[in-house]
């Protein structure tokens, strides 16, 4: 087997006194998306922010290719190596085109290498047509797509995903959807997806990683088939739903 991209040896993680994360054992794995999910809470975007290096764990050890964080001299030469879209994608003003563009110009990317590489990337993910147009003519979908076609720029090694299509309508998601699947087939990526959208976690993932205050209460295959609750215990989301995973209830 590979060696996992990360390595989680009894981590806990606190903030205030109080910990967020506590005791999580996990290996993750290229080539593989794993989708997060766990009601509010449970400490789901404060591993993510872990996972990119953003916050030290209080204690235990992360391993991020094989080295311990902690023993890194230059952790922003680790970042250049991950990819993150959030809810809210920060995109910087201005043309679609110069957002493309922003990670390959920080990472030294030379101009006539950093436009062809832009061209390719738009190409990949149908933004051709926007690469003129200022981010803020764009619909909430377009700026995702831009947000995770600048992701992908740079070809990570890792995406982590910060409930991406939380705000985006069926349509939108659908094609956001389809343009994760794409970027995974054509590489190595290790993808980490925060959601809400049990269905989406079916859809999408390899491994479901379930958090429930703040410990890693399950890791495993998608084999699991979906089960309705009793009537009256929620509307379709991690929080109770009309749909939960039958293994997987909080």
């Amino acid at each position: 087997m590979a060696e996992p991209v990360y390595r989680l040896e009894d981590v806990w993680l606190g903030y205030e006194g109080r910990m967020v994360l506590q005791g999580i054992e996990i290996s993750l794995y290229p080539g593989q998306c794993y989708a997060l999910v766990g009601p509010n809470g449970a400490g789901k975007s404060t591993l993510l922010r872990l996972l990119a290096l953003l916050v030290p764990p209080t204690r235990g050890r992360l391993f991020f290719q094989g080295t311990e964080v902690s023993q890194i001299a230059d952790p922003v030469a680790v970042r250049r190596h991950l990819g993150m879209v959030s809810q809210q994608p920060w995109l910087f003003r201005g043309r679609v085109s110069a957002n493309l563009e922003a990670g390959l110009r920080f990472r030294g990317v030379r101009r006539r290498e950093r436009q062809a590489m832009v061209q390719r990337v738009a190409r990949e993910f149908g933004l051709e047509p926007f690469l003129g147009r200022t981010v803020q003519e764009l619909s909430g979908g377009e700026r995702q797509k831009v947000a995770l076609a600048r992701a992908m720029a740079v070809d990570p090694a890792v995406l982590l995903l910060d409930e991406p299509t939380a705000h985006l309508d069926v349509q939108a998601t659908a094609e956001f959807e389809q343009l994760l699947r794409r970027s995974q087939q054509r590489s190595s990526l290790t993808i980490l997806l925060v959601t809400h959208d049990l269905e989406q976690a079916m859809r999408l993932a390899d491994e479901v990683l379930v958090l429930r205050q703040g410990r890693l209460a399950h890791g495993g295959q998608l084999d699991m088939p979906l089960s309705p609750l009793p009537s009256g215990e929620g509307k379709g989301d991690c929080n109770g739903g009309d749909l939960q995973l039958r293994h997987l209830r909080w």
